[in-house]
């Protein structure tokens, strides 16, 4: 089920006799109804018309003020946890009802995940407190504090790139000092403090409780903090640690959200300012949070050495403090086993808020890379990662290296090694679970022991703009892979065989780049090919590309494509990229009836009619000489003109 559907299915139909206010219904459709008090509060899932997003609109008939506050509490904290909380976009009243609209936070929450796998580890458990503590230390640090009040599983949302959400602020509030007891009593009566039903005013022990209650649940099944007693794999040392969260007393628990997760990672609390609880929760995303996804966590040993690393390399150490967030100071060889994510493309190191993607070269956040300085990592500088058991995601681009074998056995799911010296694959048989490989723009030519990871899901074998064609002995190693994405982009088999590129039925995106015929005929047998990228397609026109009847997506950028004919035949086609080509006419786009998004770069369009035949056509985006000739020949259009 995608994670979409699930998240319908989980609540009601829209109640009988619904009405909306005018502005929600001239750019959104109610889709479900996620909780209904009658006459009171209500709150609908909506799609946004012009381009399907999701969002979630909360109507109250009473308590008004309450949404209001919510907004103005989403409004401060969204740019400090994108991602993290919910986005506000509109707050206002009519007809006596107030209304609050935001964005969708995507994934599942922790209580379907905690019902699907029907157990925890402690590790596990660690982790998502640990993460949980980070966010509450930025919510505890506005002036003044925001307390949200209501932690709980059904609150907590465990998004599908490893980070973490909270998705009702409903009855969070500022924290107002000198106040005996709160005037609003809400929350959940399983993870609620005492304080919480009017024995004092809640404060930021408040959150401390309901997150241990919440991890008590998580290990034990109940809100029960007897309950870990007699719990199974729970240490005595994790079990004291949730007692003192969870104490009935305010005065009796951790003070803040850094010492209760110092105490989860079993040291001494540290100072730590607002901005940096804001990487540590980045960081955690992209570290512990995989691990709740794919049960493996790897704690360090106790008896491990605290022996200060000595770096020979100013790029690995970088990557290293910022996979640490220690910008200055000591590192220890004990430390580095808390890093799951390391990433340089050759000076720069990047966040895991920031995208990777290899077309023939490097590119962070859609950003070229390509003409920066190479990094100074080499193969002694590799011997760091034997010290990192937990590592998953590794990008090391544009650096020094050619020995690999230092990767045999760590626990990797996305590796990328583009433009580096690598001659020998060999080394990578062992990573059991990657899932996603960059091997761009390296020397070696045998790719034969890709075929044995079956978990690869997308792989790019390129050359790149610096190096030139990557030459592969053979494709043959295909034949042992089920893959969704590849990146074929200046590849030569020295087989001169496209043969086994036929043969990924399950592909859905494919990337090319200097074509030949042979290369382009195999790609076209690809039916459920949903995306193509073709660069540098030195053809006359798309007619070889007429048997990808699925195709959704494609993308041409630079060649001699004079016409466009052929592409009438790839009926499912939605969105079109042309540019740096010869193509002058538009019409054979007038049989594309799903065609929602054309991109025209650098052509020498005379006419733009064709595309007030587009019937689904919204996003037109065209040089900014050109802006006005499309309107010159589209009058009265309801599709959008961009500009670059």
């Amino acid at each position: 089920m995608k994670e979409q559907d699930r998240f319908q299915a989980a609540f009601n139909p829209l109640p009988d006799n619904l009405t909306l206010p005018s502005r929600i219904l001239a750019d959104y459709e109610a889709v479900s109804c996620l909780s209904h008090q009658e006459g009171e509060r209500l709150t609908l899932q909506l799609r946004r018309k012009s381009d399907g997003r999701w969002l979630v609109l909360k109507a109250a008939a009473a308590d008004r003020e309450d949404l209001l506050e919510e907004f103005r509490i989403l409004t401060a904290l969204a740019p400090l946890l994108p991602g993290t909380v919910p986005e506000p976009v509109d707050c206002f009243e009519e007809d006596g009802r107030g209304y609050l609209l935001r964005t969708y936070l995507a994934g599942e929450t922790l209580e379907q995940w905690r019902e699907r796998e029907a157990h925890c580890s402690e590790a596990l458990c660690v982790c998502l407190g640990r993460k949980l503590c980070a966010v509450l230390e930025i919510l505890h640090s506005q002036q003044p504090p925001v307390i949200y009040r209501d932690i709980k599983p059904e609150n907590i949302v465990l998004r599908p790139d490893g980070g973490i959400g909270l998705i009702d602020f409903g009855i969070a509030r500022q924290f107002k000092d000198g106040k005996d007891t709160d005037t609003r009593r809400m929350g959940t009566r399983t993870t609620a403090a005492p304080e919480q039903y009017g024995y004092a005013q809640t404060d930021q022990r408040t959150d401390l409780y309901a997150l241990g209650m919440t991890m008590i649940w998580l290990l034990t099944g109940q809100y029960d903090r007897d309950s870990l007693a007699q719990a199974e794999g729970v240490s005595p040392y994790l079990r004291r640690v949730l007692e003192k969260a969870v104490a009935f007393s305010p005065a009796a628990r951790f003070q803040d959200a850094a010492s209760f997760s110092a105490a989860l990672a079993g040291r001494r609390p540290r100072r730590r300012r607002a901005a940096w609880a804001a990487i540590l929760l980045a960081v955690l995303a992209a570290m512990a949070g995989a691990a709740l996804f794919t049960g493996k966590w790897a704690l360090p040993s106790a008896e491990a050495e605290r022996q200060p690393v000595v770096f020979t390399s100013s790029t690995m150490e970088a990557a290293v403090r910022q996979a640490l967030m220690q910008p200055e100071g000591e590192i220890t060889t004990d430390q580095l086993a808390q890093i799951q994510r390391l990433a340089a493309v050759g000076e720069n190191t990047f966040g895991p808020e920031q995208t990777f993607d290899y077309r023939s070269s490097c590119f962070i956040d859609d950003q070229f890379q390509g003409d920066l300085p190479l990094g100074d990592i080499t193969d002694s500088d590799l011997a760091l990662l034997s010290d990192m058991p937990n590592l998953q995601e590794l990008y090391l681009c544009r650096q020094e290296i050619s020995d690999l074998s230092v990767l045999e056995g760590l626990p990797l799911t996305t590796l990328a090694l583009c433009e580096n010296n690598i001659v020998d694959f060999s080394p990578l048989a062992s990573l059991s679970e990657v899932e996603t490989l960059y091997l761009g723009g390296n020397p070696g030519t045998d790719y034969s022991v890709l075929s044995g990871l079956t978990r690869l899901k997308d792989l790019r074998v390129e050359g790149s703009g610096s190096v030139g064609v990557c030459v592969v002995d053979s494709l043959d190693f295909l034949d042992g892979l089920v893959l969704r994405k590849l990146g074929l982009g200046l590849t030569v088999p020295r087989d001169g065989s496209w043969e086994p590129l036929t043969r990924q039925l399950a592909l859905e995106e494919l990337q090319l780049w200097n074509p030949d015929e042979n290369a382009v005929a195999a790609a076209n047998t690809l039916v459920n090919l949903k995306t193509l990228s073709i660069g540098d397609y030195y053809a006359a026109n798309l007619t070889a590309l007429t048997g990808m009847a699925g195709l959704e997506v494609l993308g041409i950028h630079k060649g001699s494509l004079e016409s466009l004919e052929g592409v009438e035949a790839l009926t499912r086609l939605y969105t079109l990229s042309v540019g740096f080509n010869r193509v002058s006419d538009l019409s054979p786009l007038e049989g594309l009836p799903q065609l929602s998004y054309v991109q025209l770069e650098d052509l020498e369009i005379m006419d733009f009619s064709p595309l007030m035949q587009l019937p689904a056509l919204g996003i037109v985006v065209v040089p900014q000489a050109q802006a006005e000739l499309v309107e010159a020949d589209c009058p009265g259009h309801a599709f959008e003109v961009r500009t670059y």
